[in-house]
């Protein structure tokens, strides 16, 4: 893992692994939707809420995000929990609590989610959030992440599949809008 430091962000490159990369999407494609019950997939429309202990993949269609979201428990595969410690552990030695699930999204064509912070209620000492970049960056035009600097410019991070972004949640960041292909990401934030 190689760790570089922006204005108010790190990226981790290299912190996950092509295979663990294809374990996480196979996983995120093998899941089902969440469907209403005459069987026609549930779609999020009129909030943001969707539920993380859901097994089933939630597709939230608002005019300020747009995405196709899951919860993933830790213990899905051996890994996960060593993964994240070892790329928070490239930033600081502090023992993190972990909140549950991952979230494990899918942008598709069309696919974004504007400037925002991630200050939820029930979450007052959240200290980071780590996205990990699962496609190949040539792979999908646009679903960029911009993440606010102290200046507040909106800078683009870093595309490369396999490297983590760790920002605090404090921060104003978004994903720029889909126009070709489909980008796989997971975030989990840490207290």
């Amino acid at each position: 893992m190689i760790l570089e430091t922006y204005d108010n962000f790190y990226v981790v490159k290299n912190a996950i692994s092509d295979t663990q990369i294809d374990i996480l999407t196979n996983w995120f494609e093998n899941r089902q939707y969440l469907t209403k019950k005459n069987g026609i997939v549930e779609i999020r429309t009129n909030d943001n809420k969707w539920n993380p202990d859901s097994l089933y993949k939630q597709k939230i269609n608002l005019p300020y995000r747009k995405t196709t979201i899951i919860g993933m428990p830790h213990n899905t595969f051996d890994f996960i929990k060593n993964l994240l410690k070892d790329v928070f552990h490239t930033i600081s030695n502090d023992t993190f609590e972990f909140e549950s699930p991952i979230y494990f999204q899918k942008y598709d064509i069309g696919g974004h989610h504007n400037a925002h912070r991630d200050l939820e209620i029930g979450y007052p000492n959240r200290k980071y959030i780590v996205g990990f970049q699962l496609s190949d960056s040539d792979s999908y035009v646009g679903g960029n992440l911009y993440i606010e600097n102290s200046k507040g410019e909106y800078i683009k991070c870093d595309r490369d599949k396999g490297s983590a972004i760790i920002y605090k949640p404090s921060l104003m960041h978004y994903v720029s809008t889909i126009t070709k292909g489909s980008r796989y990401v997971f975030n989990e934030c840490v207290s």
